[in-house]
Order: C-alpha cells, then sequence, then structure tokens
C-alpha cells in the first residue's frame, strides 16, 4: 500500500509529498521550539521520503513550516501565490457534479486556478467542515452542503 500523499503549495506549484503526516507526528513528539530547527529537522525527514530540489529547501522549510503549524490548529495567513479551490467529499455524485461544475466555471473565466478535489475522509476532517460537498477557495469556505451551480461558482470566483 502507498503512502498518503498531501499536496502543497510549494514555490508557486502545487507539490505532492509522500508521508507528510508521519513526519510531523516525528517532529511533534521531539518537542522542538526553534522555528529553524525544526524547519531543517522537517526537511532532512521528508527529503528520506521525497525528493526536494537543491537550492529550494528554504522555500520548502517556510511552506512546511506553515502546513506543520496549521496541522497543530495554529491559525495561519493563507499563502497568497494564486488561487487553490479545493472541493471536500469522499466522492459521492455531489463531490463529484461539484468538481466538474467547479472545473467549467475555471475554464469559462480562463482563470489560473489549481482545482483540488480531497477525498480522504480523514484529510477532510481537518478542515472541520460540514456538511459536505465542500467548496473552498484560498483556504475560506465559499460554501458547504450543496451543489453550487457554474453561475455560482463563477460569481463566488469573480468576487
Amino acid at each position: 500500500m502507498g503512502a498518503n500523499i498531501t499536496q502543497l503549495r510549494i514555490g508557486g506549484h502545487l507539490v505532492g509529498l509522500a508521508g507528510l503526516e508521519k513526519v510531523f507526528a516525528e517532529v511533534k513528539a521531539l518537542r522542538v521550539s526553534d522555528e529553524k530547527t525544526l524547519q531543517d529537522e522537517i526537511i532532512q525527514r521528508l527529503g528520506k521520503l521525497n525528493y526536494i530540489p537543491d537550492g529550494s529547501e528554504e522555500e520548502y522549510g517556510k511552506a512546511l513550516l506553515l502546513e506543520y503549524r496549521r496541522t497543530l490548529g495554529e491559525q495561519v495567513e493563507e499563502d497568497s501565490q494564486g488561487l487553490t479551490i479545493k472541493i471536500l467529499g469522499p466522492g459521492c455524485w455531489q463531490c463529484d457534479e461539484l468538481e466538474k461544475r467547479v472545473m467549467t466555471a475555471v475554464a469559462e473565466l480562463n482563470l489560473p486556478a489549481d482545482v483540488v478535489h480531497i477525498r480522504d475522509l480523514k484529510e477532510i476532517a481537518k478542515y472541520g467542515v460540514v456538511p459536505i460537498p465542500a467548496f473552498l477557495v484560498n483556504g475560506k469556505v465559499k460554501a458547504s452542503g450543496k451543489v453550487l451551480s457554474v453561475a455560482e461558482i463563477k460569481k463566488l470566483l469573480s468576487k
């Protein structure tokens, strides 16, 4: 069975990382408070499971530290590098229909955006959004519990 892959925005690109939850749990157990040491530990441990390009350690470190803080439940400021749309839902017809409509709206608006459909229930639970499907733009919940029309999605994305 493969490792869980978590997608993070690093340097303006979505990057898939294996074993992020495991590494965060290991680092949390170390009880490190110094940010630089924390970043170094995360990078070193993730580097054993993932390819981290030479010279990008600082970019990765910043993004990973932000995500680590988020997983601890801390309020963190969202990275504003581009538009990230997330659909939360396990893959029922409503969730899949919302994803199709989001893709249509993004295409019709000609918006450069990363659209991610999160289907893993553990990952969905981290957002604390009920009911699903849920529609998030740059980390903010825009709708929950219904399948928006393409027109409604376009209106929300145009704000």
